[in-house]
C-alpha cells in the first residue's frame, strides 16, 4: 500500500508506483482523474491537490500493472481505501500508466496578501508579497470593487470599503501595484487589470487600504448610487438587506448615517436624482426613525420595531454622504464633533470615548489645540 512517484522532474510529480506483496507496480491510466491524484498527493504529504497525468507504458520497462481502474472519491486517507479493479492480464486501453503532479496550495497560487495598521483584523493598509518582499498598493483607481476582491481573497465577508491616501498609515518597502481596476468578481487581486509589478508613480502617502466590516445586525450600506457614498439606505437584519422608510426622516438622521459609514456629513437626496430610479425588492425594515444627531449608530435612534411600517419602496430613504478624501479620512483617533455653533464649522468640542460623547475641559486650551481639532474634522 505504500506509494512513490518515479521519473518526474522533481519530487512533486511522476508515474505512480504502488508496493504490493513485495514488489512495486503501476496502475492503468484509464479513468485516472484528479480525485485519484489528490489521494496520492495527500498520502505522500505533497500537498492537498493533485492533477492526473498519463505516461505511456512503453517507457516504463517490465513493471507489473496492479490495478486496471481506480475510483477514488478524493477524501480517502490512502489509495488502498479507494474502489478499484484488480488487473486481469487485460490490456490497458490507451497503454497509459497513471501519473500525477502535486501542488501544495489549494486551487491557483494566489499572491499572499495581508492588512496592516488597522485597529482590528478586518481593516488596514493592503500589503502584497511579491519577489520575496512585502510592499503596498497605490490608491490610483482604487475603489470599492478592488476592496471587495481583497476582502474575498482574505476570506472576510461583510461590507467592503476602499480607503485611500494612507488612511491606515504609510507602509514601507516598495510600492508593488498601481492602477488596480478590479470588476469586483475576481477571486484574487492578481486576476484584476493593473500596472506591471513595481511600475507606479506613487509614494507611500497614497497607500491603499480596505475595511471588510463584518455583517452584523444593523450594518448599513448605500446601494444603487454611483459609489459607496450615495444611494438608497439599506440596513442589515436577520441575514437580509432591507430599506428605511422616509416618514419623519431629518437631516440629523442623515448625519448619523453618514457618520456611521465613515463620512463626515451628508444630505438627503430626492427621488428626482437620475440614477435613483431602480427600486428595491427587499423588505422595508425601519420606519419613523428620529435621531438627535448625537448617536453613533442608527439603531440608537428612536424607531418602530423591525419590519413595522406603512410605506412602499417609493418612500425609501436616499442619501448622499460627502465623499471627499478629506472628509472620508476620518481621523484615526476617537471621533470628535462640534455642537451648538452657529454653523457646522464651530462649536463646543465633544469627543466619543467608551461608547459615549463627552466634553473637554478648557484648562490649557489654546489655538494650537483648536488647529488640531479643525484639521481632524477636515477643516482649515
Amino acid at each position: 500500500g505504500s506509494v512513490r512517484l518515479r521519473g518526474g522532474k522533481n519530487e512533486f510529480e511522476g508515474t505512480v508506483e504502488v508496493y504490493l506483496n513485495g514488489i512495486w507496480g503501476t496502475i492503468c491510466g484509464s479513468h485516472w482523474d484528479n480525485n485519484d491524484a489528490t489521494v496520492v498527493c495527500r498520502q505522500l504529504a505533497l500537498g492537498e491537490k493533485g492533477t492526473a497525468k498519463h505516461i505511456p507504458f512503453s517507457g516504463l520497462g517490465l513493471i507489473p500493472v496492479f490495478w486496471s481502474e481506480v475510483r477514488c472519491r478524493g477524501d480517502e486517507e490512502n489509495i488502498l481505501l479507494c474502489e478499484k479493479d484488480t488487473w486481469q492480464d487485460g490490456t490497458c486501453p490507451q497503454k497509459m500508466a497513471a501519473a500525477v503532479t502535486c501542488s501544495s496550495s489549494l486551487g491557483p497560487v494566489f499572491t499572499p496578501i495581508r492588512l496592516a495598521g488597522g485597529s482590528n483584523a478586518h481593516e488596514g493598509r493592503v500589503e502584497v508579497y511579491h519577489g520575496g518582499q512585502w510592499g503596498t498598493v497605490c490608491d490610483d483607481q482604487w475603489d470599492d470593487a478592488d476592496a471587495e476582491v481583497v476582502c474575498r481573497q482574505l476570506g472576510l465577508g461583510g461590507v467592503a470599503k476602499a480607503w485611500s491616501q494612507a488612511y491606515f498609515g504609510e507602509g514601507s518597502g516598495p510600492v508593488l501595484l498601481d492602477e488596480v481596476r478590479c470588476t469586483g468578481n475576481e477571486l484574487s487581486i492578481e486576476q484584476c487589470p493593473k500596472s506591471p509589478w513595481r511600475e507606479h508613480n506613487c509614494g507611500h502617502k497614497e497607500d491603499a487600504g480596505v475595511s471588510c466590516t463584518p455583517l452584523t445586525d444593523g450594518a448599513l450600506r448605500l446601494a444603487g448610487g454611483k459609489g459607496s457614498h450615495e444611494g438608497r439606505l439599506e440596513v442589515y437584519h436577520t441575514g437580509q438587506w432591507g430599506t428605511v422608510c422616509d416618514d419623519g426622516w431629518t437631516e440629523l438622521n442623515t448625519q448619523v448615517v453618514c457618520w456611521q459609514l465613515g463620512f463626515k456629513y451628508g444630505k438627503s437626496a430626492g427621488m428626482e436624482k437620475e440614477g435613483y430610479l431602480e427600486g428595491s425588492s427587499g423588505p422595508i425594515w425601519l420606519d419613523d426613525v428620529i435621531c438627535s444627531g448625537k448617536e453613533t449608530n442608527l439603531l440608537q435612534c428612536s424607531r418602530r420595531e423591525w419590519g413595522k411600517h406603512d410605506c412602499n419602496h417609493q418612500e425609501d430613504v436616499r442619501l448622499i454622504c460627502h465623499p471627499e478624501n478629506d472628509s472620508h479620512k476620518r481621523s484615526l483617533g476617537p471621533p470628535i464633533r462640534l455642537m451648538d455653533g452657529e454653523n457646522k464649522k464651530e462649536g463646543r468640542v465633544e469627543i466619543f470615548i467608551n461608547g459615549q460623547w463627552g466634553t473637554i475641559c478648557d484648562d490649557g486650551w489654546s489655538d494650537k489645540d483648536a488647529a488640531v481639532v479643525c484639521r481632524q474634522l477636515g477643516y482649515k
